[in-house]
């Protein structure tokens, strides 16, 4: 949690092996709440037989880092101390630390001024209590959960503090059921990419508390849907009632996913997609130019509820969010944050070359450059060169859409006309406004929950009527 260059770490070395103390200040979160990013921490040294169970260690890891974690069990055997320790906002611990790899213990930790005894008093009984209930993973997300201001942006940073605790009493639990399905999936030789929320709040927002979910939205190939709605079926999730129809539906298309409810009302939903556009509108056309071979070759390992999985690659992931908030008009200001944080947390590693020619190459380069602009807008965050996103050529339609989106306007009817601007052809365009006025049985099978055979005019009628009043509400 503190400064990996290599002078500060040999200082601090120095400094506790001669006996001295050592003040720093401490970065990250992975023992939130107790240390904060920006906490200034005092570290004594200290040799391992003197260390008890819940203090909080600073140590060099095997890849040469710093790190102040908690310990959560301690070995002794042959005259030898070895222990295990564990990040409080972690899943997973560290694996068996030597008492060669111990350099301190942390004494204090200052807090707007005011400094902690972390070793000693009620702080040294509220350490032990949090330390006992590390193992349990979801209850150790819940005792997380103390008032604090996370430094990320958040759009909907004023509302009540219960939220974020109810929140992060939810999120312990889609994650629980996300590691079990990926499991499950991946133990069949389903290969999963996590999308939005189950991998956003884990990687990026590091606090699962901090971003919101509702569902688990997991990315598998079009070839595999059968096979998991198969293992849906066995782990209590009824396949929903467009699954038959879907199953022989001709990708890419508009409509790419499908959303299975669980018969114990207190499972989450499970999101399944085979591609990245999901559109009641008649998206075809930009889903075609997409090659999901290249979206699966370019995903990156990571770990969810520690099972090993994918994830998008950064480029990729700009890509989708930036989509999935326009395309839903960004009204739930997470989605704003999601891109602010997903940016802010890559940095450097984010190749915008790779990001414009992706955007591009997918037809998605106007619908990328809108969405940063907003983001932008709207968040006051610098998105780095969001102005060299720009495409080439801009007809007067778009002009107009980001004039208003330039106001921080994002409406329903804005978010249409960029998808709208988006086919290139008039053709396309044309095709675009027609299945507005009349969409496809499968479109209205999925945005309706319906079997596709049951379909009928009065669904067309409830879609034409549910479309006009959304419109006119939209300013």
């Amino acid at each position: 949690m503190t400064d990996q260059n290599t002078g500060f770490i040999e200082m601090a070395k120095e400094l506790l092996w001669r006996g001295d103390t050592l003040r720093c200040r401490a970065s990250g979160s992975s023992m939130y709440p107790f240390i904060r990013d920006g906490d200034i921490i005092t570290v004594e040294p200290i040799i391992a037989s003197r260390i008890r169970y819940a203090d909080i260690v600073f140590f060099q890891s095997d890849e040469g880092r710093v790190v102040v974690h908690r310990v959560v069990k301690i070995k002794k055997a042959d005259g030898k101390v070895r222990m295990v320790t564990r990040g409080d906002t972690m899943r997973r611990t560290d694996g068996y630390l030597d008492g060669r790899s111990l350099l301190g213990r942390i004494t204090t930790v200052e807090k707007s001024g005011r400094a902690l005894p972390v070793t000693r008093g009620a702080w040294r009984a509220v350490n032990v209590i949090y330390a006992a209930a590390l193992p349990f993973s979801k209850w150790a997300i819940l005792l997380a959960l103390l008032p604090f201001r996370p430094r990320v942006y958040r759009p909907d940073a004023a509302r009540p503090v219960d939220a974020y605790y109810k929140d992060g009493a939810r999120n312990a639990l889609i994650y629980e059921e996300a590691g079990n399905i990926i499991k499950a999936f991946k133990d069949q030789g389903i290969k999963t990419i996590a999308l939005k929320g189950i991998f956003l709040a884990e990687n990026v927002y590091k606090n699962v508390a901090l971003r919101p979910m509702t569902d688990i939205d997991i990315l598998i190939r079009k070839e595999d849907l059968a096979r998991a709605g198969s293992l849906l079926n066995i782990m209590g999730y009824p396949a929903p009632p467009q699954y038959d129809g879907f199953l022989k539906i001709k990708s890419p298309c508009s409509v790419n996913s499908l959303m299975y409810t669980a018969d114990n009302l207190r499972k989450p939903s499970i999101h399944i997609h085979w591609h990245i556009i999901n559109s009641t509108w008649s998206l075809d056309t930009l889903a075609a130019g997409i090659d999901m071979t290249t979206i699966w070759r370019l995903a990156r390992p990571v770990t969810i509820s520690n099972i090993e999985t994918l994830s998008l690659c950064p480029e990729h992931l700009i890509i989708y969010l930036a989509h999935h908030g326009l395309h839903h008009s960004f009204n739930k200001k997470v989605m704003v944050s999601d891109i602010v944080e997903a940016v802010r947390y890559y940095g450097s590693y984010i190749d915008w070359e790779v990001v414009m020619r992706e955007g591009e190459t997918f037809g998605l380069a106007f619908i990328v450059y809108a969405a940063l602009k907003y983001v932008s807008k709207v968040s006051g965050f610098d998105i780095p060169r969001v102005e060299e996103l720009k495409p080439a050529r801009l007809g007067y339609l778009e002009k107009a859409i980001l004039k208003d989106l330039d106001k921080g306007n994002c409406s329903y009817r804005l978010s249409y006309l960029c998808y709208l601007a988006a086919q290139k052809r008039t053709r396309d365009r044309l095709k675009f406004l027609f299945r507005t006025i009349i969409p496809s049985k499968y479109m209205l099978s999925h945005s309706m929950n319906i079997p596709l055979s049951e379909v009928s005019a009065a669904h067309y009628l409830a879609r034409y009527r549910w479309n006009a009043s959304r419109t006119r509400r939209s300013p």
